[in-house]
């Protein structure tokens, strides 16, 4: 295979006989190498494993995308109490994701895109995905196709985290995901409200009930209204305390991402 063909930022890596399957079991994030003709996975690292519930990067190996999506992927889904939502996506993300493999291949160049998706236990993330045609030494054939991701969800505000959630679940179970990504259920002995959601979540940036009330087009008096219900459903402190939880508001937030439905 020639390393020669992968982008700048791959070749700083030391290049050497076992290059792509050190590359991939070393990668920070999920990676896998593929077959291009049989789509098969030829190389796959644990985290690319985790992400789909397996306890192994060996399950994965000699399997087709749509093999793991599969009926089994419901055996599988029952034994870790997988949301049927996570593997109904999966099984959507799978023919998405054919079709961008498939422009990869035809170009003979890597492309990416950016998606949203759920990993088995139901946790939203925002993705950059790279696909790298491999091609062979020999013939100039592509022969595999290397797939990187990154994982972009901490360069979302708060409130973009929470319309990720909104994508995959009705809004009640939206809200209750979006508590249990921030660590927040805990603070809660009942679940806040959409509205209230939003205005908690656009407080993190300015606690100013003016400043929360132009973003969300309401009146002032509406935003207090709000405020004061959050306060009655917290079991103990105050909502500025929970409003500590939050992550700060990233700096690179980049409000060019392409959002794939």
């Amino acid at each position: 295979m020639n390393t020669a063909r992968i982008p700048l930022d791959l070749t700083k890596l030391s290049c050497g006989g076992e290059f792509l399957s050190n590359f991939i079991e070393s990668y920070f994030e999920p990676a896998h190498l593929r077959d291009a003709c049989t789509r098969k996975h030829l190389i796959a690292n644990f985290l690319s494993a985790k992400r789909g519930g397996f306890e192994s990067m060996h399950d994965l190996i000699g399997m087709t995308p749509k093999e793991l999506w599969g009926p089994d992927a419901f055996q599988r889904r029952d034994q870790l109490n997988m949301d049927p939502i996570v593997a109904s996506d999966e099984i959507k993300n799978v023919n998405r994701m054919a079709n961008f493999e498939a422009q990869a291949l035809f170009c003979r160049r890597p492309v990416s895109i950016h998606r949203s998706i759920l990993d088995f236990n139901g946790i939203a993330h925002f993705q950059r995905v790279l696909k790298i045609p491999i091609l062979s030494s020999y013939s100039n054939k592509v022969v595999a196709l290397l797939t990187v991701l990154q994982d972009l969800t901490h360069h979302l505000h708060c409130s973009k985290i929470f319309h990720l959630y909104q994508k995959f679940y009705p809004i009640k179970k939206a809200i209750q995901k979006t508590l249990e990504h921030f660590k927040l259920e805990k603070y809660f002995c009942g679940q806040p409200t959409y509205h209230e959601m939003r205005v908690l979540l656009s407080m993190r940036e300015d606690s100013r009930h003016k400043v929360v009330a132009k973003k969300l087009e309401c009146a002032d008096a509406t935003v207090s209204s709000h405020i004061a219900n959050l306060q009655s459903k917290l079991k103990s402190g105050a909502v500025h305390d929970v409003l500590s939880q939050l992550p700060s508001i990233p700096e690179n937030e980049q409000d060019a991402y392409i959002w794939i439905d």
